[in-house]
């Protein structure tokens, strides 16, 4: 069965790489199961609505 998705991903965090890392292991293990695309990660709260507006994530992780 194909996955489901394609979901796009945006991240909240202060560490970029950091956030990448742990979301691509995630998008790993989900991935036969889901198609998970990660289109940004905002450093802090503020850069939120700009980079919700431009991508319209399915999913948001703080």
């Amino acid at each position: 069965m194909a996955p489901n998705g394609p979901f796009k991903l945006v991240t909240v965090n202060t560490a970029p790489k950091r956030a990448k890392i742990l979301i691509g292991r995630v998008v790993d293990i989900l991935k036969d199961e889901y198609t998970i695309e990660y289109v940004a990660n905002c450093s802090s709260k503020d850069e939120v609505a700009g980079v919700v507006e431009t991508y319209r994530p399915d999913v948001l992780v703080n």
